[in-house]
């Protein structure tokens, strides 16, 4: 079935499902979609906006994105606006046109979700281990930003968890579009356990040449505490810097 949405391209942003995001909306064009959204209680979708391959300082929009749910609408200054949204349904875009008088951007779109023989056959031991690396993950960085982080009460089914992990673990823009994009759970779960490892590792590494770095810089550049410092953790983050794994 094909459905029609405005759509809003944004540059850095991938939304997935559940997620929440903030957006600050300064654009006549984005204004009226917001107001036509907010009057009718309809939803609009967010695009990934990435750099053309090939084409310095050119734009092309992800072939996939995110309905979006306008849950608060605050006015600001100027005719500008911060909309808090929630992602809802994956959709392909199909064909879009360009509304006149102002450029908004209107799609005609699919709705997709993942394989559901994939999701089948995702592993118990699967799920365990991706969840006590995200545990772990939160663990870390309560530590490491000395900040109270509230776990967040993940989905039960292996979709929505990991689409919820997806959401949440740092990537950079164009790897979290390549997530949003699967449609194979059992991949997705796979991918997000080699990164949430990867991270943490780095974390845990962080958390101990942190205050080394510390302690020579108060002792105008001697090394003397470097011992302290694992020499294998050492290790593994120069072969993460050249690259090795």
């Amino acid at each position: 079935m094909i459905d029609q949405l405005p759509i809003f391209p944004l540059t850095g942003v991938v939304l997935f499902p559940s997620a929440p995001t903030v957006i600050h909306v300064f654009e006549p064009r984005y204004l009226r979609m917001v107001d036509e959204c907010t009057a009718a209680g309809t939803r609009f979708g967010i695009c990934l906006a990435m750099e053309a391959p090939g084409a310095e300082g050119q734009t092309e929009l992800a072939a996939v994105g995110t309905t979006a749910e306008i849950e608060v609408a605050q006015d600001l200054d100027n005719n500008q606006k911060i909309i808090f949204v929630r992602g809802h349904e994956r959709f392909r875009v199909v064909d879009y046109r360009f509304e006149e008088p102002d450029g908004l951007m209107r799609a005609e779109v699919v709705y997709f979700n993942d394989d559901p023989a994939c999701a089948a056959a995702v592993e118990d031991d699967l799920l365990v281990a991706v969840g006590e690396q995200a545990i772990e993950h939160f663990r870390l960085l309560r530590e490491y930003a000395g900040v109270n982080l509230s776990e967040p009460e993940w989905p039960r089914d292996p979709v929505s968890l990991s689409l919820a992990l997806a959401a949440m673990v740092p990537f950079g823009p164009t790897q979290r579009q390549a997530l949003l994009e699967l449609t194979d759970t059992r991949e997705r779960l796979r991918l997000l356990h080699y990164q949430f490892a990867r991270h943490n590792e780095i974390l845990t590494l962080r958390q101990q040449i942190d205050p080394v770095a510390s302690r020579i810089c108060a002792s105008n550049g001697r090394l003397d505490h470097v011992q302290h410092l694992d020499p294998a953790s050492l290790d593994r983050a120069q072969r993460r810097g050249r690259g090795d794994g």
